[in-house]
């Protein structure tokens, strides 16, 4: 067993369906030395008493919960606080909307090295297809319902299906993958790495992941490789946006997402003066 403790820091908003089949998947991993960190960004009372309730029972890991006021797309802010609190030397973070397979924390502890950053990938569903899926083990989603992942792929109703496939062989290296950037809802880095760029930049308060590439960038910055996860971490992402990001992907329908990020990265600074110490 790797004696590494890990914090999985889940970001969440307002789905108490879909982050009570994450931590059910966190229940049934092989790798238990973790606790969990809630990082809330402003969910509805009814959300916050369903996490307390978690909290109460029910789970071997410890869960803490970062809540803060909904005022818009605060992400970054709400992350900071999480991984300030965090008591492990590595930090795994996740979506609220992204299930793990079974593996999932073992296969980031294992891999795990100072100076590095794991990063993973993730199958893609519309949220609604849950009621179409066995969903009974939510840790073997894909194992359990692989043929009609497939079928559902064929039909333009599934993305990426391919990356479900877990090959646990740690020098994997028969196939040479092109680099990856970093996506926040699969990645890990020990915490002291992540604060020495200040963790999260807090400016950044728009969605479909220009804070996930500005980390990426500064981590680069002072020598920290960014090394993709092949074949291992899975994980299943239940996404409400599932058409949009379809049509983002291809029209660019956010056009403030890449200038803003230009603009950051034209700082060329690794630490950011807006992350989590604001001295």
């Amino acid at each position: 067993m790797n004696p590494l403790t890990a914090t999985v820091v889940i970001a969440a908003y307002n789905d108490w369906s879909l982050l009570e089949f994450t931590l059910q998947s966190l229940k049934a991993q092989w790798h238990q030395q973790f606790d969990v960190a809630i990082a809330d960004d402003g969910s509805s009372p009814e959300f916050v008493a369903q996490v307390k309730q978690a909290q109460q029972h029910g789970y071997p890991f410890k869960i803490n919960h970062y809540w803060q006021e909904d005022d818009g797309f605060g992400k970054t802010v709400v992350l900071n606080r999480a991984v300030a609190h965090a008591q492990t030397p590595y930090l795994i973070f996740i979506d609220g909307d992204c299930i793990p397979q079974k593996g999932f924390v073992d296969d980031h502890l294992r891999l795990a090295k100072p100076q590095q950053c794991l990063t993973g990938r993730r199958i893609d569903l519309p949220h609604q297809v849950t009621h179409a899926l066995n969903m009974q083990r939510p840790e073997a989603i894909f194992s359990r319902n692989m043929g009609r992942l497939f079928y559902m792929s064929l039909k333009n109703r599934a993305r990426n299906v391919e990356k479900g496939f877990r090959i646990a062989l740690s020098k994997l290296n028969l196939f040479k993958h092109k680099d990856r950037g970093i996506i926040g809802c699969n990645f890990s880095i020990y915490r002291q790495d992540l604060l020495s760029i200040n963790g999260f930049d807090e400016r950044f308060r728009a969605q479909w992941g220009a804070e996930d590439s500005d980390v990426d960038r500064r981590l680069r910055l002072i020598g920290i490789k960014v090394r993709s996860l092949f074949m291992c971490a899975t994980m299943i992402h239940f996404d409400l946006s599932y058409d949009k990001r379809a049509l983002w992907a291809t029209t660019l329908a956010d056009p403030n997402k890449p200038k803003y990020y230009d603009l950051v990265a034209a700082e060329g600074q690794a630490w950011t003066n807006f992350g989590i110490d604001k001295q």
